[in-house]
């Protein structure tokens, strides 16, 4: 049995400041929750949208010290899975969403190139989730986005609950910022599962992100990690290294996994370094198998860097990937899938291509899709790859 109460919530402009009792097992912990943010008062709805998204669906029960719309409450109970306890407040009429977007964006490669795609058309916002992610905070400090700051991430081990609590930036600042939409640097590598040839995804409404009006759009969801790094290559040239510095510790397998792939995609298209290439490989690599992701990126990697640098990057690689790997072109990797682009209102479909194009980054053909295929049958063999062709 798991439950949480969050009480004694104190909000005012720019700040607000929670009291939280969270039992697991027995076990009680007594918390306290803080966030700071511009100078507007989010509204009691949004803030129990806030808490549930940094829950997900690790409780049984939740108590929120709040009065929420019978329509919020449901909405909760559904994301949740949990029993919901709270006042119920009269239905309010509310302002229809405004038409901008905002970008959940760290500074990594990701959010970069998301940036660079959606320019002046999104929002930047960024979380400092405290000392933890200093190298995130020094990244995405240069570009002056919006800024929530909060030390829930490592007082809830928000992590091991749900992927939501990213986006409690975007739930708190949605209504004050006037936005409707939401974009995550969310790459192919994170979701093999939405893979469909053929079908196209359609623009969704993610819960609980939903219950604020919030629309998410999949910017880079068609790009590969390789595919990210090629914009940033492209669009922000000087800002690599910084970036490169900021996705993890050296030493931390993805670190040096987007080492590898900056000094790959130089390597494939005979560009000049700019600086010297650093790696920092982990102390101890992951075992074939561990990482989808990971294994994935193997296939580019082996033909460029060799089979030594993969190796400390993921050992006990089989015999079949490097043979696999030198007989595809695995332009693929380098491409972009449309089934899987939705793109908010404010950026235009052509304009978005020609971008892609300005990094060299052009759709999937037949041939990738074919090498796709054999890539994924490897893979089967060692994890669950929910594709279908």
């Amino acid at each position: 049995m798991a439950a949480i109460e969050f009480r004694n919530i104190r909000v005012e402009p720019g700040r607000l400041d929670i009291d939280c009792t969270e039992w697991v097992d027995s076990v009680r912990r007594e918390i306290g929750l803080w966030f700071t943010f511009e100078e507007f008062v989010p509204a009691p709805d949004r803030i129990a949208v806030v808490l549930a998204a940094l829950c997900g669906r690790a409780y049984d029960h939740l108590t929120f010290d709040l009065a929420l719309t019978p329509r919020v409450i449901g909405e909760l109970g559904s994301f949740t899975h949990a029993e919901i306890t709270c006042d119920e407040a009269a239905a309010v009429a509310e302002d229809p969403p405004g038409g901008g977007v905002i970008l959940s964006f760290s500074g990594g490669f990701d959010s970069l190139a998301a940036l660079g795609l959606l320019g002046e058309s999104c929002v930047p916002l960024s979380t400092d989730w405290g000392s933890w992610h200093d190298r995130e905070a020094e990244s995405f400090g240069g570009f002056s986005p919006r800024l929530l700051r909060t030390n829930v991430r490592r007082a809830l081990a928000t992590d091991r609950n749900s992927w939501t609590f990213m986006g409690c930036g975007a739930i708190l600042y949605a209504g004050y910022l006037g936005c409707s939409g939401l974009v995550f640097g969310t790459v192919m590598e994170d979701s093999f599962g939405a893979v469909r040839r053929g079908k196209p995804l359609a623009t969704s409404r993610v819960p609980p992100f939903d219950s604020v009006g919030l629309t998410n759009y999949r910017v880079v969801h068609a790009l590969t990690e390789v595919g990210t790094a090629m914009c940033c290559e492209a669009f922000y040239p000087e800002l690599v290294q910084r970036s490169l510095a900021s996705v993890g510790a050296a030493g931390s397998t993805k670190r040096y996994r987007k080492e590898l792939l900056v000094e790959a995609i130089r390597s494939r298209h005979g560009r000049p370094s700019g600086v010297p290439p650093e790696f920092h490989p982990p102390a101890r690599p992951l075992a074939w198998g561990e990482s989808i992701v990971d294994d994935f990126v193997c296939f580019y990697l082996l033909p460029e860097v060799g089979e030594l640098a993969v190796a400390r990057l993921v050992s006990g690689v089989p015999a079949v990937v490097p043979s696999l790997a030198g007989r595809l072109d695995l332009t693929l990797y380098e491409r972009v899938m449309p089934d899987l682009v939705t793109l908010p209102p404010t950026l235009d479909e052509s304009a978005y291509y020609a971008k892609l194009g300005r990094a060299g980054i052009t759709p999937w053909t037949d041939d990738d899709w074919a090498e796709f295929e054999s890539i994924v049958e490897v893979l089967r063999d060692f994890h669950p790859v929910p594709v279908r062709f």
